[in-house]
């Protein structure tokens, strides 16, 4: 299992950009790994703010958008 972090700055440090707020809420990721393969699980938030969230996966994503 892995948790995906938005950020590397401190929880909730004066710094950060908005509040987060602890929330569980069901998330279905749909998304194609390396080998183009589509993958999809089911999963939830760990906390959430204005500019995204923090979630639970059994798969690990790169930063990497494009």
């Amino acid at each position: 299992m892995a948790v995906v972090r938005s950020s590397s700055r401190e929880y909730n440090s004066p710094e950060r950009q908005s509040q987060r707020v602890m929330l569980k809420a069901p998330v279905v990721i749909l998304t194609r790994g390396a080998d183009n393969k589509t993958m999809f699980e089911e999963t939830q938030t760990i906390t959430v703010n204005i500019h995204g969230a923090m979630i639970v996966s059994r798969h690990l994503f790169s930063n990497y958008v494009t």
